[in-house]
């Protein structure tokens, strides 16, 4: 059994998957192999071994990624901080947060940790009560209004 920590003590709490799992076509299938056959190509032309290497690494990477599922993860927003399945962000370390919500299509709460390099975590809200999140949060971090999806994000 796991030791309860402070950050167990939620104010808000709720279960969603790591990241959305999109599936992917035939169509979009095909146009990825040509894509990937034809830079390959272009490095074997051009005697870049090492890059047409580096693409056929991503490809079989990218592929056996997309073939697993997301887990099911605990989000809980405390006193303290904010729990994202065994990872604890105190909100001493959050620099701010935004949420994006676009029914049915995104929802989505995004907090911006402060360390050594600055990274975005992305939490799907899935049921969860955007606004009560935000009235929550914006009492202990600030918000970044008017962010949205990134371009890494939309493609």
């Amino acid at each position: 059994m796991t030791q309860k920590s402070y950050y167990d003590h939620e104010k808000i709490a709720w279960r969603a998957p790591e990241y959305l799992q999109y599936k992917r076509g035939l169509t979009w299938k095909i146009i990825a192999a040509i894509l990937i056959i034809a830079i390959t190509g272009l490095g074997y032309m051009y005697v870049s071994w090492t890059f047409s290497l580096a693409i056929l690494v991503f490809a079989i990477v990218y592929s056996l990624l997309d073939r697993k599922d997301p887990q099911i993860i605990d989000v809980i927003i405390s006193d303290l901080g904010v729990k994202v399945g065994n990872k604890k962000y105190p909100f001493s370390k959050i620099q701010g947060f935004w949420t994006i919500y676009n029914p049915p299509y995104i929802a989505t709460l995004n907090l911006r940790i402060k360390g050594h390099a600055i990274t975005d975590v992305e939490i799907q809200l899935l049921g969860q009560d955007p606004s009560r999140v935000r009235d929550l949060l914006i009492t202990k971090v600030p918000e970044y209004e008017g962010k949205d999806e990134t371009l890494i994000d939309i493609l």
